[in-house]
């Protein structure tokens, strides 16, 4: 078996990644709840009894949201010959979730990180991953957030659901803005540091690109 045909057998989630999104879009669904439904008085909000329910639809979209980026960047990793598997950064959860009371979250939970000796049913195998292949499964990831958002606020006035008077399809356009742009912060193990370390143009187009689309529609 060659090295491509070994990678394209690989499992694209391993258990340790599906309980790191599974985490991760936990705490940014309790952030996000507070952060867009909250905004104004976050800590009454959090003792309301309703604020399960508003929590569900956050924690779904961007439970999806994540498995849709990390699955586009594992295919991408595929075409490369490479492998890929999403980490959850702790800190960046705790972040999240204390900014959510200002307002704003700062959604950078985690992101890829290269399997430099990966191990599987079948067999082992040495990865050793380009900066250039790292910032493209990176910039994949980025983009994939940005078109989703496109997706949610195209389908918005077709989908007449609202949660305190917000469409829940702007808040998933909202959500994956927010993870798009705190995605680019140039910190391991965040798709930024990897996209910047391979090109500054690139890092600044999808930084632009982010912030105009989220504060122009």
């Amino acid at each position: 078996m060659n090295k491509k045909e070994w990678i394209q057998k690989i499992d694209m989630h391993k258990p340790g990644e599906i309980k790191d999104m599974f985490y991760s879009a936990i705490i940014l669904g309790i952030a996000f709840n507070i952060g867009i439904f909250g905004r104004g008085n976050p800590f009454e909000f959090i003792t309301e009894w309703y604020f399960f329910f508003y929590f569900v639809p956050t924690f779904l979209i961007v439970l999806v949201s994540l498995f849709i980026k990390d699955y586009s960047q594992k295919s991408i990793a595929k075409q490369l010959e490479s492998f890929v598997r999403f980490e959850m950064w702790v800190p960046g959860g705790v972040i999240a979730f204390l900014s959510s009371f200002l307002g704003i979250v700062v959604a950078a939970v985690g992101g890829v990180k290269a399997s430099a000796d990966y191990r599987s049913r079948y067999g082992r195998w040495v990865v050793n991953m380009t900066s250039q292949q790292l910032g493209i499964i990176s910039m994949s990831g980025i983009f994939t957030y940005i078109f989703i958002a496109l997706f949610f606020v195209l389908l918005a006035p077709t989908v007449p659901l609202y949660i305190m008077g917000k469409n829940i399809l702007m808040v998933g356009f909202e959500i994956n803005l927010m993870l798009s742009i705190f995605s680019l912060v140039p910190i391991k193990p965040l798709d930024g540091e990897n996209l910047l370390r391979w090109s500054v143009f690139m890092w600044i187009s999808l930084l632009v690109m982010s912030l105009v689309i989220f504060f122009l529609v």
